[in-house]
């Protein structure tokens, strides 16, 4: 899928909730981060993230836990509150629409700097534009499920597209 709409049909085959919170635990132990804020935006990411916010005891890791304003796509007042506190390990868990506005906004606010470190945990973040980020020296961090190396799964990719700029 992507945020234009230019592709209208997709099926999304999503993991379950612990798989996706262990991997998360593994990145975050992996890069050894002792201070994390989780941004998410509804109930389902709450549960998704059980598992992380279960862990500071064993991994010495304090974290701090916020909702994106439900309905309204304007994070700013938040992104100011965690700009001002200095949080600089952000994971957010939302969707890829709202993962797109939030990086527009984190842009706008000059959060796209080394500093910080974003851990997305949508798994289309491949979708977005990430071109204008690339350079900012921002790290982010996101998860896919395709393994590109294997040869099946890079034909099928070539052949979508192929079949998109041939038409019907």
């Amino acid at each position: 899928p992507s945020v234009d709409n230019k592709d209208t049909f997709f099926i999304n085959l999503y993991p379950e909730y612990t798989a996706i919170a262990r991997a998360i635990l593994d990145v975050v132990t992996f890069f050894k981060w002792r201070k994390l804020t989780v941004v998410y935006e509804d109930s389902t990411g709450l549960m998704r993230m059980q598992e992380l916010i279960k862990a500071p005891a064993k991994l010495n890791l304090k974290i701090r836990i916020r909702q994106l304003t439900p309905g309204n796509q304007d994070a700013r007042p938040l992104l100011k509150e965690l700009k001002k506190d200095r949080e600089f390990f952000i994971l957010f868990d939302c969707s890829y629409r709202t993962a797109s506005e939030l990086l527009k906004q984190l842009s706008s606010m000059g959060m796209m700097t080394e500093y910080y470190h974003f851990f997305f945990t949508t798994l289309d973040l491949f979708a977005l534009d990430l071109e204008p980020y690339r350079y900012s020296g921002v790290n982010m961090t996101g998860f896919r499920l395709l393994n590109f190396d294997d040869p099946w799964v890079a034909s099928t990719i070539d052949k979508w597209a192929m079949d998109r700029v041939q038409g019907p």
